[in-house]
């Protein structure tokens, strides 16, 4: 288990390395980063508190990708 969790660390860095670059695909990186933290905690029974933070995470990687898109199709609109 020790491994998913350095995999979810992984994840994590390479998510925040994504968005600073300014690329949405982050946000992906970012829900399997807390798909691998929920999971490491369902099977381990310790870090408790990543439950409640997790599903806001995971929330927020889902609207913040969303809106991303969004805004690409509208500065595509005025490139014209």
């Amino acid at each position: 288990m020790e491994i998913l969790s350095i995999v979810s660390a992984i994840f994590e860095l390479i998510q925040m390395h994504l968005i600073g670059l300014k690329i949405k695909w982050g946000f992906v990186f970012g829900l399997l980063s807390c798909f691998g933290w929920l999971t490491y905690t369902f099977f381990t029974g310790s870090a408790f508190g990543i439950l409640v933070i997790c599903p806001v995470c995971i929330f927020l990687n889902i609207r913040n990708f969303i809106l991303w898109s969004k805004d690409e199709e509208d500065t595509q609109a005025y490139d014209i």
